[in-house]
């Protein structure tokens, strides 16, 4: 059996903005993607999973954010190795926006 955490890569700052109806797009800075990953999947990994036991762990990260690109998220994410972890197994973020052939960047998890 394989467990699967999803959770959203998101400005919260320009999330909380638009909601009150600012028109704001977060401009992300070197070292703030990697940041926001590595503290999504830490929680992932500190989560109690009912149901198992599993055989493995994946941390499925999303983000629609407008002005992050695949290349830039490539370019942040590479060669970075994230954890170690004591439950999670393997990650990934998939971008949602623009469309593209292969949106998936497979992250590096350590136990």
């Amino acid at each position: 059996m394989v467990a699967v955490e999803v959770a959203e890569v998101v400005c919260e700052d320009a999330a909380r903005r638009t909601a009150q109806g600012e028109q704001v797009m977060c401009t992300w800075r070197p070292g703030e993607l990697k940041a926001h990953v590595s503290n999504l999947l830490m929680v992932k990994d500190g989560k109690t999973f009912q149901g198992g036991p599993y055989a493995e762990i994946v941390a499925s990260l999303f983000t629609d954010e407008p002005t992050l690109t695949l290349e830039q998220a490539k370019s942040e994410l590479a060669g970075t190795s994230f954890g170690p972890y004591k439950q999670l197994t393997s990650a990934f973020l998939l971008l949602l926006r623009p469309r593209y052939e292969d949106p998936v960047v497979s992250l590096k998890v350590s136990r």
